[in-house]
């Protein structure tokens, strides 16, 4: 009986400062992990050395071909909501043609990796899918805005002429936003993208197996 008291006061010591100590970043905290980004191979020949966080706008350092470079990404927050300010769409003769958008996706690239929402093709906004959204709405009017499941992350295109001016969405309310632990390092959601929730589970586990341990304690007490 005592040594199974003793394990679950050990097992709730362990949780309860966990769910603590993990957190949503707020806005600030954010774009610090931004900032942040250092030696990250984007692609075959860029890499990002590092990332400036300059008023409303993202500086990325890269590695390119051999040759340093710097590109800007502008950026903007509504309310809870980080605006990716990424490329263009160009539709002639129905045919669709995205233009510099990679060094915003490559930034929502991060961020959804970091996020650890579980992986879902057909909801990653790379150029490739954003191209099949316009084309199965190849006659929309002005907006369209899509949202993935887990409400983390979307992608807004907004027509001005003949040019649709792309924009990713990460939303600090989703169900997988980024979990920072109080040494600033990001730590892995639980599969259930929501860690009170995994929490709370645990502690009713814990005490429903005290609960049986006190009304048997005569399987104890033959042990």
């Amino acid at each position: 009986m005592k040594r199974t008291i003793l394990l679950i006061l050990f097992l709730y010591s362990i949780l309860i400062p966990l769910q603590i100590k993990a957190k949503t970043p707020t806005k600030e905290e954010t774009m610090k992990i931004i900032d942040d980004i250092e030696n990250i191979q984007v692609d075959d020949n860029i890499k990002i050395k590092s990332s400036e966080i300059k008023n409303n706008s993202i500086i990325l350092n890269l590695e390119k071909d051999g040759k340093e470079e710097k590109i800007k990404v502008y950026y903007e927050w509504t309310n809870a909501t980080l605006n990716i300010y990424g490329g263009s769409i160009l539709i002639n003769n129905n045919q669709v043609n995205i233009m510099n958008n990679d060094y915003a996706f490559y930034i929502y690239s991060i961020l959804e990796r970091e996020s650890t929402i579980p992986y879902d093709y057909d909801n990653y906004y790379n150029n490739l899918n954003i191209k099949k959204i316009v084309e199965n709405n190849i006659n929309f009017k002005d907006t369209i805005s899509v949202k993935e499941k887990t409400n983390t992350f979307g992608i807004t295109l907004e027509k001005n002429n003949n040019i649709i001016n792309i924009t990713y969405q990460y939303y600090l309310d989703g169900d997988y936003p980024i979990i920072i632990i109080n040494n600033d390092e990001l730590s892995e959601n639980p599969s259930t993208g929501n860690f009170t929730t995994y929490t709370t589970f645990a502690f009713v586990l814990i005490v429903g197996v005290a609960c049986y341990t006190y009304m048997n304690p005569k399987k104890e007490k033959e042990e």
